[in-house]
């Protein structure tokens, strides 16, 4: 049961906004904070910063 949730959770909607901001970031060599504001900008789907902060923690924990 524990592989089965941590596959839809990587899966989910909200992990995979985690993992394009934090793609976005490295691509274009911005912080995490000036990606999110550009995205609200923009009118894109976004994080906030602590929300982003709780799933990377939430995503080391499910590490197996």
């Amino acid at each position: 049961k524990r592989f089965e949730g941590i596959k839809a959770w990587r899966q989910s909607p909200v992990n995979r906004l985690y993992l394009e901001i934090g793609q976005d970031s490295i691509i274009n060599k911005m912080s995490v904070d000036a990606i999110i504001e550009k995205r609200r900008q923009e009118r894109k789907p976004v994080l906030s910063f602590e929300e982003f902060k709780a799933v990377m923690d939430l995503n080391k924990d499910l590490r197996y």
